[in-house]
């Protein structure tokens, strides 16, 4: 990206949850104090919705635009995305299902079933923060999972899998717009099917566990979809719909998720652990995902509501 320091090169959306406008003109007023000072002229600034601004810095660099809404948002509950001013299209998006679409980690609720809830929980907090290998960890936990009915997937994917607020709207609104949709998760086939039909995505992958007589033996069954896989999935997809990378669009949470988040051309880091904060374009943390769409440049009036 040129370095013309009279360029407007980046985009800043701003998000705040409705109700919370006073949160947003402090980021936006902080902001405008920071940079316009730095650039020595009053900033590009339009709103969006009255919780949601757009912001054009003309500083050097995206780092450096990154940086200054860090520092402006620092206390505030303000969500917010910098990205190249001149923005591609998004034709392709794609996300991870745990703590991402859902409010919840399935692997987690299974355990709780089978009565090894703590024993679970704590291995998949470590590695969500990047502290294990995503396979061996994932095997360990499973293993912990032998003798549950089969059943008790489809129970957790209909009573234990709460969908994000926002995200049938998001969903919605990318197939109007002919975005491209798959969910690409670390979870079990059965609950991430069920999911991708909620939402209608266009494709899906996870793992599948391994059954004898109606139970879980405790073993995945065929290739993990761990974090390498996740990324190569993004790329087989951009491949074959002939898209270049910065029209592809990432979704996670986790440290699994880094390597697909980095290979697309607009990461989102979705109430995430500190490594994808610390990496993530774009942050939703403290409103629904429709905020998403504000970061893809998609305008409130095409969206279609589904909540």
């Amino acid at each position: 990206m040129a370095s013309d320091p009279d360029r407007l090169v980046a985009r800043v959306t701003l998000v705040v949850k409705p109700g919370e406008e006073a949160q947003l003109a402090a980021a936006t007023a902080r902001l405008a104090e920071r940079a316009g000072r730095a650039a020595d002229r009053p900033l590009d600034h339009r709103p969006l919705l009255p919780h949601a601004a757009e912001i054009l810095l003309p500083v050097p660099d995206l780092a450096q635009a990154r940086a200054l809404v860090r520092d402006a948002v620092t206390g505030l509950a303000v969500d917010h995305a910098v990205r190249p001013a001149r923005q591609a299209a998004c034709r392709l998006l794609i996300s991870d299902m745990d703590s991402t679409l859902i409010a919840a980690e399935c692997i987690d609720e299974l355990a709780a079933l089978a009565g090894v809830g703590a024993q679970v929980q704590a291995v998949t907090e470590r590695a969500m923060r990047g502290e294990l290998d995503f396979a061996a960890a994932l095997k360990e936990r499973v293993a912990l999972l032998a003798g549950l009915p089969e059943s008790a997937l489809m129970a957790v994917a209909r009573h234990h899998a709460p969908l994000r607020p926002g995200a049938r709207s998001l969903f919605a609104t990318l197939k109007a717009e002919g975005v491209f949709t798959v969910i690409v998760s670390g979870g079990f086939a059965p609950i991430v099917r069920h999911i991708a039909s909620l939402l209608g995505a266009d494709a899906w992958h996870a793992n599948a566990l391994e059954t004898e007589g109606g139970r879980l033996t405790g073993r995945v069954s065929g290739a993990i979809v761990d974090a390498a896989a996740k990324a190569r999935f993004l790329r087989e997809h951009g491949a074959r719909l002939e898209l270049a990378s910065r029209q592809w669009v990432a979704l996670g949470d986790g440290a699994n998720d880094l390597p697909m988040l980095q290979a697309a051309g607009l990461a989102i880091g979705v109430h995430p652990k500190p490594v994808v904060a610390e990496q993530a374009h774009g942050l939703v943390r403290h409103t629904d995902l429709t905020s998403v769409l504000l970061y893809l440049g998609i305008p409130p009036a095409r969206w279609i509501l589904r909540e």
